[in-house]
């Protein structure tokens, strides 16, 4: 009985926590972590053989580790499900704050020689930042990608510019080439209904050093403080920022001085490893 009475007590301060508005955004806030792809389907093979789930696991772990320390709630779309579809990891992140995709890149096949283990290239290096205007939180998801954008840079990680080349595979549209954000539409994970998305490509797997980086705890905690950083400033965008249609064609609004290009039309067609994504 005494158990139950605190439980009570514990609901009642909730609601008056909730309806004074002292809940803070962090208590109220649930993070979506999707390591990307599964050991069936493992997606790029770095340069020393390693593939790119093992990255995308790791570094969603140690994402996980540090936004629950700062008072997040944090749930991993493979927590139930080590494979679960496109469609049902978008679906994982209803009533979420914002689902991170999380991804290790590669180029495409025409830059890489095989290795003694792996496939090499000294093509790109760096990280990259997608977003897609299916999502009705469109705008809401550019936000949050120029906010981890520019947390990522002042911790000295640059951006790749090599989805943005005029070749088979690629031809994203580059909405900042100082903070490396993309739109590309193709990408169904970020078509979530009720919650913004990213999609961070973390380092070129295929790039030596790059790679050297990925593997080492410090890269990884400093991308989870990235993270942590651009969660903490929250956002600005209100209902404003839910657009009409998914394919409504409109002037993007600059958030920031450094993203000013219109948003694009769905891209049509195939391309690139990204395209499942």
């Amino acid at each position: 009985m005494l158990r139950l009475g605190h439980v009570i007590l514990g609901c009642a301060l909730l609601l008056v926590m909730l309806l004074s508005g002292r809940v803070t955004d962090a208590f109220a806030a649930r993070i979506t972590l999707d390591p990307g792809h599964s050991r069936q389907s493992p997606g790029a093979v770095g340069c020393s053989g390693r593939l790119e789930y093992t990255y995308n696991l790791e570094l969603a772990q140690v994402l996980q580790a540090t936004l629950q320390a700062a008072g997040m709630q944090v749930r991993l779309t493979t927590a139930q499900n080590p494979a679960p579809s496109l469609s049902q990891r978008a679906a994982a992140a209803e009533g979420s704050k914002l689902l991170v995709s999380v991804h290790h890149d590669s180029v495409q096949p025409q830059f890489v020689a095989r290795s003694q283990r792996g496939v090499c290239s000294d093509k790109a290096a760096g990280y990259s930042l997608f977003v897609s205007s299916r999502n009705p939180a469109y705008l809401q998801s550019l936000e949050y990608a120029v906010r981890l954008a520019k947390a990522l840079k002042a911790r000295g990680h640059s951006p790749s510019l090599h989805h943005a080349e005029a070749i088979t595979g690629e031809g994203r549209t580059l909405l900042s080439r100082e903070l490396g954000i993309y739109q590309y539409d193709g990408l169904r994970v970020l078509q979530t209904k009720e919650a913004p998305a990213v999609l961070l490509e973390a380092a070129v797997i295929v790039h030596r050093e790059d790679e050297r980086k990925a593997a080492g705890q410090e890269f990884k905690e400093s991308v989870a403080a990235a993270l942590l950083e651009a969660l903490q400033e929250g956002t600005r965008c209100s209902g404003t920022c839910q657009l009409p249609t998914a394919h409504r064609q409109t002037e993007l609004r600059p958030l920031l001085p450094s993203v000013t290009m219109p948003r694009q039309q769905a891209e049509g067609g195939a391309g690139g490893a990204g395209h499942r994504r």
